[in-house]
Order: C-alpha cells, then structure tokens, then sequence
C-alpha cells in the first residue's frame, strides 16, 4: 500500500494517491479482461453495486454511468475511459459535472497489471484530481469518511477480483 501526497497546498489532504495490489495467478490478459468489463464491478466492489456503458463504444473516451451505495446514501457517477491498453492498464475517470455541477470532485481510478513469474500483479490506485467542492467536504468527513482513504474498500475488491479471475480460465 502507498500514500503519496500529491500536493503540499491546502487541499493536500484531498489529493492523496492511493493504491494497493495483489499477486494473482493469471495472465495479465485475463487480469485485463476481467478489470475492463465495468458490468462486473458490482460483483467485486463494497460501494459500487452496478455499471452500464452509456453506449456501444468501449475503449478511450467510452463513458459509463457507476451506480454506488455506502449505508444509506446512494448517488450515482458518470465515468470516461481513460486508459485502456490490454493486458497492461485500464483507467478511468469520474467526470465533474454529473450530479454537483461542473465544480464537482472528480478521480481517476486505474488498474495496473504487470507479469510476475505466477502470473500478474494487479494494483488499484485512486488519484483525486478535482477536490470536492468546500461545502461538501464536511458530509463526505461526517457521513462517509471512508473517502478520506479508500485502501481497505480497494483491498476487497483486488481479493474479490483475484478470486475471479484464478477461477476463470486463463489465456496462458
């Protein structure tokens, strides 16, 4: 696991990167296919309970609306592709604008693979690149203070994808 600041001004502590990965024993193509299908990632995740691409196109710039669920609270973000080469990285990002305005928060979310002697090793990384805005930042530190570090929520979903893909059959 790794914190690094990513700016040292007053919304330092909203721009923290943070990451965390797992070996897994597949190859990175199944690693990739299995990151890449944003449907799945309501099998995997403790907040995001459902995806749907907003059209047919995949790859960069391909948009898809995430819908997420931490107690009570539901809310639901549009996310563009941002990064999809296969068998090496796919990434994507919130976009500013969805339910908050266009002075939203707004995160890019990457998954990385790289072929290790058992197969991959995967990290998920959350890099913050718009603050929430000053009048939310108190309900996010009230009500949902899991957004202040994410790393055990990732660290779930890399067990869960891990799972997944050494059940799937592998491409090796």
């Amino acid at each position: 696991m790794s914190d690094v600041a990513t700016d040292t001004g007053k919304h330092a502590v909203w721009l923290v990167r943070r990451e965390v990965s797992v070996d897994i024993a597949a190859s990175p193509g199944t690693v990739f296919d299995l990151v890449s299908d944003v449907t799945r990632i309501g099998e995997w995740s403790p907040e995001c309970h459902g995806a749907e691409w907003q059209d047919d196109r995949r790859g960069l710039g391909a948009r898809f609306t995430g819908h997420n669920r931490w107690g009570r609270n539901r809310w639901s973000r549009v996310c563009e592709v941002v990064a999809a080469e296969p068998g090496r990285e796919f990434a994507y990002r919130t976009v500013p604008g969805f339910r908050f305005g266009p002075s939203a928060d707004s995160s890019v979310w990457g998954f990385s693979i790289e072929p290790i002697a058992t197969g991959s090793r995967l990290t998920q990384s959350l890099q913050p690149v718009k603050v929430p805005q000053a009048w939310f930042r108190p309900f996010i530190r009230r009500f949902m203070a899991q957004h202040l570090d994410m790393r055990e929520q990732m660290s779930v979903t890399l067990a869960a994808i891990k799972a997944a893909a050494e059940a799937a059959p592998d491409d090796r």
